[in-house]
């Protein structure tokens, strides 16, 4: 699996962060204009979502009964 952010301006740029799964997912760049960017803590904002889902729903998406 690959992550990538992109920054627009004179020429593009792609920033690629290969993960594999199961790996935990890195911080990436969010960009807000040419050169200015902010880290965005995927991990941490994935597990936090993934704290707030019913426990029902993370049975249905786990395949358990």
């Amino acid at each position: 699996m690959i992550l990538a952010a992109y920054e627009s301006d004179l020429a593009i740029r792609a920033y690629v962060e290969p993960v594999a799964v199961g790996d935990p997912l890195p911080d990436m760049p969010l960009f807000l204009e040419p050169g200015g960017c902010i880290q965005v803590a995927l991990e941490t904002t994935y597990q936090t979502a993934w704290d707030d889902v019913p426990r029902r729903w993370k049975r249905v998406i786990k395949g358990e009964s």
